[in-house]
């Protein structure tokens, strides 16, 4: 059987995995220096310009446009979010490098030409079991880190009291990456079923 093409194309997909895990860590690195200045601006006087000239408030998936700067209520809760929000994209890009080693773990056979190697099939459960954590993870600190934002503004002060009496926000949870587990779960078992008869084939050869 000619596995050229999968050769090819099993290559291309690691050096594509190979570059974005580079531009991940980088983006790491940029948002550790990032919270580190503002750890150092937080202890300071200095107010972040973001306080003062931001025109929307952005709270998981209520955005509200405001005309003028909003009436911000505690400026050290405000901060906290941006560290969380900071702290909450790091760990979610770790989780996705720790999901692209493994990726290029099951692609390191294939550019060999060895679509059912043994180690491909716990590769890929691994892989399903990293994208339940990520997802459980990113959806967690995001809601937790959406609550630093409103404590830190004066709703009172952006909305109409005498229409608007009180407000409720509802954390969404996106479930789509357990049906992503689901299927790597089950290519799991296609390749265990794969290499079960390649090694059949091969026995009987």
């Amino acid at each position: 059987m000619n596995n050229e093409r999968m050769i090819k194309t099993a290559k291309g997909l690691d050096t594509f995995a190979k570059i974005v895990g580079i531009i991940l860590c980088a983006g790491m690195v940029l948002l550790l220096v990032g919270g580190v200045l503002l750890f150092a601006v937080m202890s300071s006087q200095m107010r972040p310009s973001f306080i003062n000239f931001s025109q929307s408030i952005s709270v998981g998936n209520l955005t509200i446009a405001v005309k003028e700067g909003p009436a911000v209520r505690d400026p050290a809760a405000l901060r906290r979010w941006f560290l969380a929000a900071a702290a909450t994209a790091m760990i979610v890009m770790a989780v996705i490098c720790i999901g692209l080693r493994t990726v290029r773990r099951i692609l390191k056979p294939m550019k060999e030409g060895r679509p059912f190697d043994t180690d491909i099939p716990a590769s890929l459960k691994r892989l399903g079991w990293i994208v339940i954590a990520g997802g459980i993870l990113s959806s967690a600190l995001e809601t937790f880190s959406s609550g630093f934002l409103w404590e830190a503004y004066d709703f009172t002060k952006i909305f109409n009291m005498d229409l608007v009496t009180g407000w409720t926000y509802r954390a969404s949870f996106d479930l789509s990456f357990i049906a992503v587990a689901f299927v790597l779960f089950l290519l799991s078992y296609v390749f265990s079923y794969g290499e079960e008869l390649q090694r059949e084939a091969d026995e009987t050869l």
